[in-house]
């Protein structure tokens, strides 16, 4: 038996009503509100197939994901961000839609791809923000391809 904020959920399967509420409160994440982007694809970097998104126009931004995410974790946040800037997102090896291939997930491999990604799309400099794993990523791009950052 779970318990999700304080609710049982074999109450709620007794009354159909609130297993469908019940159901729209555990898909209600932040990303479910983030607006479609402008671009969407696979790009072969470093023997990865790296999902990517971008959003919106003017100076890129590239936002890096939390360890265990995805990029669908910035929700309404990208969604303000690309008011005002290209927002690329992408998906780290072993994570969200980018699968993990036969190599250590490494915050230096990591950072290769994050330059590969950029090379990729054409795109000379941009500013690198990361949370947690993203973080570091970002600083370990900074370190070994500072030709990347703005």
């Amino acid at each position: 038996m779970k318990t999700f904020a304080n609710f049982t959920i074999t109450k709620a399967i007794r009354k159909p009503a609130m297993v469908t509420s019940l159901f729209l409160l555990l898909l209600q994440p932040a990303f479910l509100h983030a607006q479609k982007p402008a671009k969407t694809g696979y790009a072969p970097v470093n023997g990865l197939n790296l999902y990517y998104e971008i959003h919106g126009t003017g100076e890129p931004l590239l936002l890096l994901h939390g360890g265990l995410g995805a990029s669908s974790m910035f929700g309404d946040n990208l969604t303000a961000l690309a008011k005002v800037r290209k927002v690329i997102v992408m998906d780290l090896q072993g994570h969200g839609r980018t699968a993990d291939i036969d190599r250590p997930l490494s915050a230096d491999l990591m950072a290769d791809d994050v330059a590969g990604l950029l090379k990729h799309l054409g795109i000379p400099k941009a500013d690198i923000m990361g949370y947690s794993l993203g973080g570091g990523i970002a600083l370990q791009t900074a370190i070994r391809h500072p030709h990347v950052f703005q």
